[in-house]
């Protein structure tokens, strides 16, 4: 008889007790394996021709069945009223192997997971649920709930990978010397609803909040960095000068005084947090006040950069080298400083003008660092020509046959080395001019969120290899996909924008791949080249509308408001979810649709037709976004949450699009998180192994 070998192999049981248990006969996993949900066919019994309910196995040889078991079954177990069936589908190591075994995006919402089992629960059910309904042609919205801050103006939001904290840059409404600003820290996966943490006061408002879970000299924490803008000598207010905090971020301020900008970066400790969110100890009491008194302070001070006159952009948290945090900035237009945030040593890399375009009009818009190659994606543009096209202001409610002075730039993707020096200024190694197209901003996912790099790494058979990384445009003036490379001159390089009068807004996503060089200098490891990017997905926003991107690693949100509309909060149009394409071809797909089907009953689900799919809003939140505007949003694409603010509110509905275990629902009424459908299930019987 065939046996089934290393069976118990991961259970952790010694020597005596495996001989003790029966073997199980290859034949019958074979025959049975496909039907999850009868056990009783591959269970066997302690003596032969004995009837063995399934209550009567041992705990650890359950939880290796329970490993052959589809994800959707292993929950359905739950609506069995009994302690065994509980404790069964609880056990902390199934899911950790669950886990191990699982081929979808998971973040790295914190550096150390917390050992408990509702947390390796939630990364699955979140995970699948996820994935399965982005890709569905019609997504669905599983919950919504209010964060509603009183007497206060919400300012800007971000919400950190994992989806349980959550910033937000707050005012009290009131400008000039009366304004006052704060930064506040909710966690939102509570088990008595979103609670604030801790705030930070800060001067004047903060913009471009950036956020992520990195470690500072070995402590787990938050790192915090934002942008404040000021005067370069204190303004009389008596004499009514403009309140800088009355401006949207990326707006161009035209004003007769020097600005400073200022960067401030903090580090919250994820100990002190800890503290303070013990579901044991409810917020307000004596115990509460005590742990908080006693705690360290939450938000640690590590840099503060300040220039002069140079707008500051494109904030970004890396680690130079494992255990290194480090944050890099651009220094508009062509400059980007990079800070060890550990020695604050300060280095600086001055981006070289593009040789075939005027030196003095080109700027970077995005960028990314890859740590592994020591090099920076950067993606810049340079002017071409200005026109004029009509444009119906809805600001000043002008007339369609109003006419608007555009300039249209040519983009292009380059890479440069990392710095070694203080200063340094640096041609591009290997660069890709992209076709004409009037690009308005450039995001670069940042693809480190995640704690594994999904398809491109986990399929067996495949060589381990770098994410790629996406570049997604907006486009106020998108063209037709076109070849980059085989143009003659620059004068047929855009003779497709002359010709191509559709002035609709749009989005492109291109994609670059790492691939083997040989002149690299980095050993058998795939490195990026930007000199053939590819192009994903060309979308053109219906006419009316204007599309801002908030960018995602596997999946985007494409937010459509009105066409011109130059208020600091527009009217919603409609909301999109993009999901990105596969990284594989057709042929590759297919073996990593079957290696997802070892966990999930169906597999994965396929891709979609149409990748840019109109995502449910309740009615009450579309109103107010379509009435108020769009003030804030924050998306976290790892698990599926949605922060939105109207405009000049003080209100935050969160919406999830992924199943998930609600925290404040006890463990014994919770709803299986994930749909299951009942037509497949039969009754199990008992099962003999025959003699």
């Amino acid at each position: 008889m065939d046996i089934v070998p290393n069976v118990f192999s991961s259970s952790g049981m010694s020597l005596p007790s495996l001989l003790s248990l029966p073997t199980i006969p290859i034949s019958s996993l074979k025959s049975n394996i496909g039907s999850s949900l009868q056990l009783t066919s591959i269970i066997g019994v302690f003596k032969l021709g004995k009837r063995l309910n399934v209550m009567d196995m041992p705990l650890e040889l359950m939880i290796e069945v329970l490993m052959y078991v589809a994800v959707e079954d292993i929950l359905a177990f739950r609506q069995v009223v009994n302690k065994w069936f509980f404790r069964a589908t609880y056990e902390p190591t199934l899911w950790k192997d669950i886990l191990r075994s699982l081929v979808l995006p998971l973040p790295k919402s914190r550096l150390v997971i917390p050992d408990h089992v509702v947390a390796f629960q939630q990364m699955v059910i979140r995970a699948v649920s996820l994935d399965k309904n982005m890709r569905s042609p019609h997504p669905r919205l599983f919950g919504s709930y209010t964060l509603n801050l009183p007497n206060c103006v919400i300012e800007e939001t971000k919400i950190l990978p994992g989806g349980k904290h959550l910033l937000v840059a707050v005012g009290n409404g009131l400008y000039n010397a009366l304004g006052e600003h704060v930064i506040k820290l909710y966690n939102l996966d509570n088990i008595r609803g979103p609670q604030e943490m801790a705030r930070l006061p800060v001067n004047t408002r903060a913009i471009r909040l950036e956020a992520k879970y990195m470690a500072f000299k070995g402590k787990p924490g938050i790192m915090l960095a934002y942008v404040m803008r000021k005067y370069r000598k204190a303004p009389d207010y008596s004499k009514n000068p403009v309140d800088l905090a009355t401006f949207a971020p990326d707006a161009k301020i035209e004003i007769n005084r020097r600005l400073r900008y200022i960067v401030e970066v903090w580090h919250i400790p994820l100990e002190t947090l800890d503290r303070l969110d013990d579901p044991a100890v409810p917020p307000g009491s004596l115990a509460y006040l005590n742990i908080a008194k006693n705690a360290p302070t939450p938000f640690e001070p590590l840099l503060r950069f300040d220039v002069e006159d140079t707008e500051l952009t494109g904030l970004t948290f890396f680690e130079d080298q494992p255990g290194k945090p480090t944050i890099a900035m651009i220094q508009k237009p062509n400059n980007i400083v990079i800070t060890d945030l550990e020695t604050l040593r300060m280095k600086s890399l001055k981006c070289l003008p593009h040789n075939e375009f005027d030196a003095e009009n080109q700027k970077i818009l995005s960028m990314r660092f890859i740590p592994n190659q020591r090099q920076i994606l950067v993606v810049r543009q340079a002017e071409v020509f200005e026109y004029e096209i009509p444009v119906n202001d809805i600001v000043s409610n002008t007339a369609a046959d109003h006419t608007q002075q555009r300039t249209q730039w040519a983009t292009f993707i380059e890479l440069f080395d990392y710095p070694k020096d203080a200063e340094t200024a640096a041609e591009h190694v290997g660069e890709c001019l992209l076709t004409p197209r009037g690009v308005e901003r450039a995001h670069v996912p940042d693809s480190s969120h995640y704690c594994r790099d999904l398809d491109f790494v986990a399929v067996p058979g495949y060589t381990p290899a770098p994410p790629p990384l996406n570049v997604i445009f907006e486009m106020s003036f998108p063209c037709r996909r076109m070849p980059v490379h085989g143009v003659d001159t620059q004068q047929d390089y855009f003779q497709e924008f002359i010709n191509y009068k559709n002035d609709n807004r749009g989005v492109e996503h291109w994609r670059v791949f790492p691939e083997f060089d040989e002149n690299n200098k980095i050993s058998d490891a795939s490195a990026f080249s930007v000199e053939d990017p590819r192009q994903l997905s060309l979308y053109h926003s219906p006419g009316g509308s204007t599309p801002l991107v908030i960018p995602g690693v596997y999946r985007s949100l494409v937010v459509e408001v009105k066409k011109d509309d130059r208020h600091v909060a527009p009217k919603l149009v409609r909301l999109r979810r993009y999901v990105h394409p596969p990284l594989f071809d057709t042929e590759n797909t297919e073996v990593f649709h079957g290696y997802c089907s070892q966990i999930l009953r169906n597999g994965r689900t396929e891709f979609p037709t149409m990748p840019y799919g109109e995502l449910p809003l309740p009615d009450g939140i579309r109103e107010a976004l379509q009435t108020r505007g769009v003030g804030n949003i924050s998306w976290d694409d790892s698990v599926g949450r949605m922060c939105v603010t109207p405009g000049n509110t003080s209100k935050i509905y969160i919406l999830d699009y992924a199943q998930y275990l609600d925290p404040r629902i006890p463990v014994l009424n919770r709803p299986i998180p994930i749909h299951i459908d009942r037509g497949d299930l039969k009754p199990m019987q008992p099962f003999m192994v025959p003699s």
